[in-house]
């Protein structure tokens, strides 16, 4: 089944630019729309070991992010 909804030309063109490829417009509504998860969902789950584990790669990760956005804001404030 096909619906025709209306949009504003500011609406179209952001989705626009969200396609990627041969994406359509709907393939793109769907994957923007899509339910977001719950991170409370998941409160609990690891074990100490393990949640520990995570806690110290994830913020090695932002670390080395982090990094590299200053890395880059440097480059391109030139």
């Amino acid at each position: 089944m096909v619906k025709t909804i209306t949009v504003t030309n500011e609406a179209y063109e952001m989705l626009r630019k969200m396609k990627s490829g041969d994406e359509s417009f709907s393939e793109v509504i769907k994957r923007v729309a899509k339910p977001r998860v719950n991170l409370r969902d998941y409160f609990g789950i690891l074990p100490k070991e393990g949640a520990e584990e995570a806690r110290k790669s994830l913020k090695e990760r932002r670390k080395r992010i982090s990094k590299s956005i200053e890395a880059r804001k440097n480059v391109y404030s030139r």
